[in-house]
């Protein structure tokens, strides 16, 4: 009987509740409420109110809800656990540059399409152009001719002239680029910025008529001196052979 009673203890449900709701204080209704480590959890009704049943009071509750920051509590021998989730902002306070200087992402009204240094780095691009290349949306590129320095030509948002050229204003760290784009070594660029909008011409008149490509170099940087080494090489082979006969066949 001794051990049939503590079984039934050890098994019974703990039953926990509370109210998910946003730092103005309205609730959050579906946010999600799991129990750290396993399968088991719950969802918010209307009025942000849960209701979970767990094993024990030493469990950690995580709390998640589309736009907002995670949050993981633990029980802590409580029977009502309210959470209060902070909105996460992605992205926002990111720094841009743009044809006047660098603003705020937020801050930003007309359209611009960023590549960051991590990108950059992700693969072996021998030039700007391969790296734009799939990355940004409405921007094509398409190669002329082939060679090991093949000639690419950049169109922001389609063809916008038929006899006139619709190559786009390249900007180094604030000076118009007149040379080809392939001469620009990729290592040495840290982010590349597009307008694509009216705004690139307000900015810089006729010129940025075909959309603006707003390449910042790498700068020295206070704290210890770092060292990166980068190395590529190929293999080339003949996949198909053709086999010759020789003098007696």
């Amino acid at each position: 009987m001794l051990f049939l009673a503590s079984t039934s203890v050890y098994a019974q449900k703990i039953t926990i509740t509370g109210i998910v709701s946003d730092e103005s204080g309205s609730p959050l209704p579906g946010s999600t409420v799991l129990v750290k480590g396993t399968t088991v959890g719950t969802t918010a009704d209307v009025n942000g109110k849960y209701s979970l049943d767990v094993n024990n009071r030493d469990v950690t509750l995580v709390f998640s809800f589309l736009g907002y920051i995670t949050q993981e509590v633990p029980v802590q021998n409580r029977s009502t656990v309210n959470v209060i989730l902070e909105q996460e902002v992605l992205g926002l306070d990111e720094v841009v540059v743009v044809g006047y200087g660098t603003q705020k992402r937020s801050d930003i009204t007309g359209t611009v399409a960023s590549i960051s240094k991590e990108r950059l780095e992700m693969a072996p691009n021998l030039n700007i152009a391969q790296a734009i290349q799939g990355s940004i949306p409405g921007v094509m590129v398409s190669t002329n001719s082939g060679g090991t320095n093949p000639d690419q030509t950049i169109m922001v948002r389609g063809r916008n002239s038929i006899l006139a050229d619709n190559d786009p204003l390249i900007v180094v760290d604030g000076i118009p680029y007149e040379g080809n784009i392939s001469d620009i070594n990729p290592n040495d660029v840290e982010a590349i910025e597009v307008l694509k909008d009216a705004s690139a011409a307000a900015i810089y008149g006729s010129r940025g008529a075909n959309g603006v490509l707003l390449v910042t170099t790498k700068q020295g940087k206070a704290g210890k001196i770092n060292i990166a080494y980068e190395g590529k090489y190929s293999i080339q082979k003949i996949t198909k052979k053709a086999d010759y006969l020789t003098g007696p066949e």
